[in-house]
């Protein structure tokens, strides 16, 4: 076939190719003939004109025609589309041709076919394999339906346009322009980053990953990843970082080169969609060459790396690169912004410091020197005390100047480099001295230590004054207590200084900032809030101008150390005369430090001073003064005094102490102070109602207006910049405390109309805080106004109410409008009250047109409750009534009541209990109690309660309780009349029931069950009962049953004498029934026996019956029946009670009877069979032996196992002719004689051919059977002969089970062989472990009219159909499925089974070698005939030490050839014994293990014998597996063990009540790790519930799982049985199938 279509077109070629070549040529030499179509000559003319017109269009075509959809094409569809597939594809069915696509196409192609319609698709995606890979393309066509002569669609045409270059130019240009406008509008490389992920995480058709690196600042080639969008980032296809120039790990082609290169993806980091990355460098236009990163991206597999491609790639990285220079040069910008911002707030910071410090000493200069000017009179005392504050303030302005000038001379370098040379031991002593009595005043330890020896440095006396005393009073200022140290010391050619405190500390972000000029530490404790910042600036720049360092190390709330470091001059320093007198910047550093810590004297400046009275004798008020500055502090004082009483304190915080304390008139107060400001302390005042309205006057020394807005903002009454003149400061005081004094005044009439107004009426702030509760109020709630003023009132407001309350106010106060509401307030007796309330508001600035904003409001309370409660009253009593009619009997009635209570809101707990001993009326705060009695008995206790927390009971309540009570007594007491008949019938009945089942009762224990059981059914279970059976002999009550099962620990025991009394002995004694209750009030004291009445509360109970059971005149038992909650019993108890008794005394006699005849019979056999049987390692043993006419006599079976040696055990069954002590005594002799024999070496045989010498002399032996059969323990080698017995029965671990018919193991029936010379021979046979053996006697097999082989096959099959192959199992199964239910002869059951040799594990330290484990222990098992419920139990506590051992002997990463031994072995009672041993070292337990360390938690609780041994050379955990379950009670089911080593597997399902993740697999320690991994893939969003009822195998690590996910909001689905329920019972887990968060 020609794969070009050049060649001619042969002779004989139909017209319809003729002349055409390409597509037609290669059509012609199709050999068509062997399509299902035929040759052309054969075509209907339809198809050859489809055909025909198909080859001359220059369209892209196909077509299908037949049964298998033949193609056709033209040249340009091979052109376009089929590529690689011409001309193979000519003359093939369409589902060949294009079977990739079958699924997407298919459907509509058998539309067309079916249904004869068109079809139209536009740019349809489909995955065509046209150049031997999966192509991603898209099509636009229209399948079209082509018909024969007789129209039937035998075809199809497709008309087809491929869009695939159209669709990815639109996709990709979409993708730039998104990625464009993102990239925009990042303003940081975070954004960048982000916008990156937002659109690359779009694009993953053309893009299936990611990644973004730039390269870090400097001349390193390291390049960090910033964004990662498809891949987990630092995973194998996304390192973290990358060296440019360097291989990837992912991309192992080369290293990362200057252009955009494409690498494959090593196999770890290949994606299901992308096999290939394209590296490209990001690098700016404007600077070639110059990389700032890369951008990876994944390429499709699925599109060819073409031109258009790789361009779209390059753009895309120029996008990236485009943002990220934006972005950096935005963050460039930003940070030049925040310096400017820096600077500015700096700038400002020291304008308004400055200011403070000139304009605080200012005020104090001016303000004097104008007083001593306007005063006419000299007065010296008074002259000399203004002019020594005005001198402490002008030396303060001059040192502030200084200060600032001397900094800028620093900076210029005006100041020469070294100064004179100087003694620092002297001068630091000195200098230290000055402020030593201001540091001594403040009750600190100052210590000054510098060496005696001359220190010379070269610095000048002016700079280091400057330096320590900075630094000392620096100290001062924020050290609360402890103390001031200063340290000078040599070291080498360096002078160090060292200034210490136990001060506040500085925080670590200040630090770095300390010595900037004008930089201050904002909050925290200090003396005074006065400074600059440049104190430490100035110690900085003196140092360093110096030749020295500075440094500063701090911790908040433990000190602050300062170091100066100078170096040491090689002169020596100049003789100073004597101790220079300080200069003028230094004494006015010693003034402000002296000021801070006054002296005692002026301590009394503190205490309010009395002023003087003026002419018209008038005190003005008390005004309190806050100001840190002590000399501004005396100077307002000054002020005042003359009309006012002034309190002066040092800061705002004892400001406001004394203002809460004691409020005064007026508040006027420093804006700067240290600790609380002026303004926190006018917020705080602002805040309390006992202080929101005293006027404060804010003092500051910034004088900007912004600053004055501030201040009036937060509601001040005025605000005074420094420094001010003494008559504007006393004209605002008093002022403010005229009209402070006509506002309390107006207040104190309106209080006095208001507290005579019956209703309850308040006054409210703007944001609705009460400021005002009249008397009326305070009447109601009865608590103190103080408590209730500001928002203390609402906590008296019920909580359901508040909603609707605040809801209504704060509409109200927006709208600026009033309001009415009616809500539930608290009353004084501790009730809510409904209470309707009005508001309106109280117009503020703005007038009275609502135009304004409202001052506040006024609101009057009306007390409605009692109005609403008749109403509440008669609609209630009117339900009881309707619900009583519409129920029949009594606690039908109690319910409907408790029901109409509970929807009437009465209490929280509405209920009826049963009324108990002497239950009276109770009448508590929230609970009352009431009895319904009815025709003098109480029938039930109503008991009505209120949470703690809501309104307790009021009179009114209590009434309507008692009317509720007798509006139902009488539909109570209709309903207990008909209650009352029908009891009586069902009573009767009870009897004639009981009567029947004594009837059937044959034991003592069957008899007292019966008459519990009647008893319980009589009077409820809510008792104690007991049936005891009397002993004439021992004169002793025997308990025979007692309900509950649980003894009561004040009762007299199981066993107790008659002679001791007792209610139930005296009933025994006096042979009647004895009746004791606890009295009831107003009962008479001579109705009971006072001391029966002792006896009762003796025993904790209301009341007690006893009856004697008697039978034939004779006491035989007791009947004993206590309560500890009911009433007495009534006529008609006490009646069906007597009824009981009778037939119970006659039933119980009968029992005793064959107990008796039965208890002899059972003496007899039990002396007979062997005691105990021998413990054998390797041949566990099951016994079974069911006695013939049970109870009477005993039979002729018997058994024996004799351990002849160490490896041989004898196993022995045998059947004596007849029944009887006759037979029994025969059977103790052949038992007695055989074991002897085998101990004495003898084999079967021989052992039975000398037993035959003893049969022949033992009378009514002979004719007896026996089997003998010795077992090999090591070689499993079985030796075995029968005389006369049934076969021995072989189960193999695989196959099916065989009787062991060898006739060299048969021989006669004992006692008839002596006749013969020759020898018994045996049969052998070797057994694998897991084998068992069944010997057994003939009444297991042997039916009546029943052959004996149907009873041997009878027996195989039932063994083989048992699934429990253990000995006990099997023993068990062949009882119950083959003794008959009343056995007439004897059976007896022997089964053994090999066990194999004890199992030698060595696993590497893998938690994936869990599972092989299991399975290994689980086939061994199997062999050893381990049960299924001790193999549950095995696989669960050896996992958990396997696990254990695995996790924490060797760490997370094992070392190489780390190992677990693991050995089991049998033991001999059916136990196993494990041993878990590593050679690693365990890590120490956690103090919290959080959700683990429960295995060895769950090894104790499944095993014995647990010991733990931990040494260096490794641990080795040993326990005890026992043959019966801990843990389980009898008669539990045992699961079955789930398939050994599944997988774990996750499933989600949506349920409308949240996210449902079902775990299924095993969830040991792999599987719990692989567990959590899934879930957290895929972590809920919401509620969710983790059901992992699928689970088979669950270690502790599960568990573990299980209480993570709890924690984090999961509702558990747990099983409810087999291993895993197990487990989880165990761990305390599984109280319920679903658990919540809160398990």
């Amino acid at each position: 076939m020609s794969q070009t279509g050049d060649a001619p077109i042969p002779d004989g070629v139909d017209p319809i190719f003729a002349g055409r070549g390409g597509v037609a040529r290669d059509m012609a030499a199709v050999d068509w003939a062997a399509t299902p179509i035929g040759p052309p000559s054969q075509w209907p003319q339809p198809l050859r004109d489809v055909v025909r017109v198909l080859l001359t269009s220059r369209f892209a075509m196909w077509m299908a025609w037949g049964p298998e959809l033949t193609m056709f094409y033209n040249d340009a569809y091979r052109h376009a589309t089929l590529r690689r597939k011409h001309p193979w594809a000519l003359g093939r069915p369409f589902d060949e041709v294009w079977a990739e696509v079958r699924d997407e196409v298919g459907p509509q192609v058998r539309s067309v076919l079916e249904d004869g319609e068109a079809t139209w698709n536009e740019d349809l995606l489909l995955f065509l394999e046209r150049d031997g890979w999966p192509e991603e393309s898209y099509h636009t066509f229209s399948y079209s339906p082509l018909h024969d002569e007789d129209g039937r669609v035998k075809g199809l045409l497709c008309v087809v346009a491929e869009t695939t270059e159209r669709v990815l130019a639109e996709r990709r240009m979409a993708f730039l322009r998104d990625l464009a406008t993102a990239m925009t509008s990042a303003r940081s490389i975070e954004d960048v980053a982000g916008a990156a992920r937002e659109v690359l995480g779009g694009g993953i058709r053309d893009l299936p990953f990611g990644l973004v690196y730039l390269l870090d600042g400097g001349a390193g080639r390291t390049a960090r990843l910033t964004a990662a969008v498809g891949v987990d980032p630092d995973g194998p296809a996304a390192p973290t970082t990358l060296e440019l120039g360097l291989a990837a790990d992912a991309w192992p082609a080369t290293g990362v080169l200057p252009t955009t290169t494409v690498l494959p993806l090593d196999d770890s980091a290949a994606l299901e969609d992308c096999d290939r990355v394209a590296v490209v460098p990001l690098s700016p236009a404007t600077t070639s060459g110059e990389e700032i990163g890369l951008l990876v991206v994944g390429l499709s597999r699925y599109l060819a790396f073409d031109e258009r491609y790789r361009d779209f790639v390059d753009l895309v990285a120029g996008q990236v690169t485009a943002g990220v220079i934006d972005a950096r040069a935005a963050e460039a910008d930003r940070r030049r912004a925040e310096g400017l911002a820096e600077v500015d707030r700096a700038r400002r910071r020291f304008f308004a410091d400055a200011s403070h410090e000139l304009r605080t000493p200012l005020t104090l200069v001016a303000g004097p020197v104008d007083d001593l000017l306007a005063d006419g009179e000299v007065d010296p005392v008074r002259w000399r005390a203004e002019l020594e504050v005005v001198a402490r303030n002008t030396r303060r302005l001059a040192r502030v100047v200084n200060d600032l000038l001397e900094v800028s001379r620093l900076q210029a370098g005006g100041v020469e480099q070294h100064g004179e040379v100087v003694d620092l031991a002297r001068l630091t002593s000195e200098v230290a001295g000055m402020v030593a009595s201001a540091i001594e005043r403040a009750g600190l330890e100052y210590v000054v230590r510098a060496p005696s020896e001359p220190l010379p440095v070269a610095i000048g006396r002016d700079g280091w004054e400057r330096i320590v005393l900075n630094l000392v009073v620096n100290a001062l200022k924020y050290t609360r207590e402890g103390r001031v140290e200063v340290l000078l010391h040599r070291d080498g050619d360096r002078a160090v200084l060292t200034v210490s405190d136990t001060g506040i500390g500085i925080a670590a972000q200040e630090l770095p900032k300390l010595f900037d000029r004008f930089h201050r530490v904002d909050g925290g404790w200090a003396r005074s809030a006065e400074g600059s910042g440049i104190g430490l600036a100035l110690v900085h720049e003196i140092t360093t101008h110096h030749g020295g360092e500075a440094a500063v190390t701090s911790e908040p709330g433990v000190g602050t150390t300062f170091t100066v470091e100078l170096p040491v001059a090689a002169q020596a320093p100049e003789q100073a005369a004597g101790p220079a007198e300080p200069g003028g910047r230094t004494r006015a550093l010693m003034d402000e430090a002296s000021r801070w810590v006054p002296e005692e004297a002026s301590a009394a400046a503190e205490a309010p001073s009395r002023p003087e009275v003026p002419h018209d004798g008038e005190v003005a008020g008390r005004v309190l003064v806050a100001d840190d500055n002590a000399d501004m502090r005396a100077y307002v004082a000054r002020l005042l005094e003359p009309r006012c009483t002034v309190i002066t304190v040092a800061d705002g915080g004892a400001a406001l102490a004394r203002a809460l304390a004691d409020p005064p008139d007026m508040v006027v107060t420093d804006v700067v102070m240290p600790g609380r400001s002026g303004l926190e302390l006018l917020a705080a005042l602002r805040a309390d109602p006992r202080t929101a309205r005293i006027p404060v006057l804010l003092l500051s020394a910034r004088a900007g207006e912004e600053d004055a807005v501030e201040g009036l903002a937060a509601q001040a009454d005025d605000y005074l910049v420094k420094p001010f003149s003494a008559a504007e400061l006393q004209a605002r005081v008093a002022a403010h405390l005229q009209l402070g004094r006509a506002r309390r005044e107006a207040e104190a009439r309106f209080s006095a109309v208001a507290d005579l107004a019956p209703v309850m009426i308040w006054v409210a702030g703007p944001d609705g805080s009460r400021l005002f509760l009249n008397a009326g109020w305070s009447r109601f709630t009865g608590l103190d106004p103080a408590d209730e003023l500001g928002h203390g009132w609402f906590d008296g407001v019920h909580p359901d109410d508040r909603a609707t309350y605040r809801t209504t106010a704060e509409r109200g106060r927006g709208r600026r409008e009033g309001w009415e509401v009616d809500y539930r307030l608290r009353h004084a007796d501790g009730t809510y009250h409904r209470v309707v309330e009005q508001a309106v508001p109280v117009p503020g600035p703005g007038g009275d047109d609502g135009g304004g904003v409202a001052s506040g409001w006024v609101g009057s309370c009306v007390d409605v409750h009692a109005r609403l409660r008749d109403a509440d009253r008669a609609k209630l009593l009117a339900a009881v009534g309707e619900a009583m009619e519409g129920s029949e009997t009594v606690p039908e009635r109690l319910a409907e009541l408790v029901r109409v209570l509970r929807d009437a809101r009465l209490g929280d707990h509405v209920s009826v209990a049963d009324p108990g001993p002497g239950v009276r009326r109770e009448d508590g705060t929230h609970r009352i109690r009431r009895p319904l009695v009815v025709r003098g008995r109480t029938v039930a206790v109503l008991e009505i309660e209120r949470d703690p927390s809501s309104e307790p009971w009021s009179s009114d309540d209590r009434t309507l309780a008692d009317e509720v009570v007798v509006r139902t007594m009488p539909a109570l007491e209709n309903a207990l009349l008909r209650t009352e008949e029908r009891v009586a019938g069902q009573r009767l009945a009870l009897v004639h029931h009981a009567t029947a089942a004594f009837s059937a009762a044959a034991t003592p224990s069957e008899v007292a069950e019966v008459a519990a059981t009647h008893v319980e059914q009589l009077l409820g279970p809510a008792l104690e009962c007991g049936v005891f059976e009397y002993d004439e002999a021992t004169r002793q009550l025997s308990v025979l049953t007692r309900r509950p099962p649980e003894r009561d620990p004040r009762s007299s025991g199981d066993v107790q004498s008659v002679d001791v009394d007792s209610i139930l002995t005296r009933a025994v004694r006096d042979a009647h029934a004895v009746w004791v209750h606890e009295p009831v009030p107003g009962e008479s004291p001579d109705e009971q026996d006072a001391s029966l009445v002792a006896l009762l509360r003796a025993r904790g109970m209301t009341k007690a019956v006893s009856l004697p059971l008697i039978a034939a005149g004779r006491v035989i038992g007791a009947l004993g029946v206590g309560f500890t909650g009911r009433g007495r019993l009534d006529d008609g108890e006490r009646t069906t009670l007597q009824a009981l008794a009778e037939p119970c005394g006659v039933a119980l006699d009968r029992a005793r009877l064959y107990r008796a005849e039965h208890e002899i019979a059972q003496t007899l056999q039990r002396s007979l069979l062997p005691q105990a049987l021998p413990e054998v390692a390797r041949l566990p043993i099951a016994v079974r032996y069911v006695p013939g006419a049970v109870g009477t006599s005993a039979g002729g079976d018997w058994y024996d196992v004799v351990e002849v040696d160490d490896t041989h055990v004898a196993v022995v069954v045998g059947d004596v002719v007849g029944q009887g002590t006759a037979a029994a005594a025969v059977m103790g002799q052949l038992r007695t004689a055989l074991s002897g024999y085998l101990l004495a070496g003898h084999g079967p045989g021989p052992a039975l051919d000398l037993l035959d010498g003893l049969v022949a002399r033992v009378p009514g032996a002979r004719a007896s059977t026996a089997v003998c059969l010795v077992v090999d323990t090591v070689t499993g080698d079985v030796r075995w002969s029968r005389a006369g017995h049934l076969p021995a029965l072989l189960v193999p671990t695989d196959g099916e089970p065989r009787l062991l018919t060898d006739p060299a193991g048969h021989g006669p029936l004992l006692g008839l062989a002596h006749t013969r010379s020759d020898p018994r021979t045996e049969g052998t046979t070797t057994i694998t472990p897991g084998a068992s053996l069944v010997l057994y006697t003939d009444g297991l097999v042997e039916r009546r009219r029943e052959s004996l082989d149907e009873g041997l096959d009878r027996l195989v099959a039932v063994t083989a159909a048992c699934e429990d192959r253990t000995p006990e199992g099997m023993a068990s199964a062949l009882l119950a499925g083959l003794a008959p239910a009343e056995a007439i002869d004897d059976v007896a059951v022997v089964v053994v089974r090999l066990a194999p040799a004890p199992l030698e594990i060595r696993l590497a330290a893998d938690p994936a070698r869990l599972g092989p484990l299991r399975r290994t222990v689980r086939s061994w098992a199997r062999e050893a005939g381990v049960g299924e419920d001790v193999l549950e139990d095995l696989q669960l506590a050896l996992g958990e030490a396997a696990t254990n051992a695995v996790e924490h002997a060797y760490g997370p990463v094992p070392p190489r050839g780390s190992e677990v031994v693991v050995r089991i072995a049998t033991r001999a009672d059916g136990g196993v014994a494990v041993r878990v041993r590593d050679r690693g070292s365990w890590r120490r337990a956690a103090p919290d293990p959080g959700h683990r360390g429960r295995g060895l938690m769950l090894i104790r609780a499944l095993a014995t014998d647990v010991v733990v041994q931990g040494g260096s050379d490794g641990t080795v955990v040993m326990f005890t597996v026992p043959a019966a379950r801990n843990g389980r009670a009898d008669g539990e089911p045992v699961g079955q063990e789930a398939p050994v080593e599944r997988t774990v597997r996750m499933e989600t399902v949506a349920d409308p009540d949240g996210l449902v993740v079902r775990l299924t697999g095993d969830l040991d320690l792999a599987g719990a790790d692989e567990a959590r991994r899934l879930v957290e893939q895929r972590p809920p969003d919401g509620p969710w519930t983790l059901d992992v009822t699928g689970v088979g195998y669950l270690a502790s690590a599960g568990v573990g799982l299980l209480l993570e996910a709890a924690e984090r909001g999961a509702e558990l689905v747990l099983p409810e049985s087999g291993p895993a329920a197990r487990v989880l019972a165990l761990s305390g887990l599984a109280a319920a199938p679903r658990v919540t968060g809160q398990a």
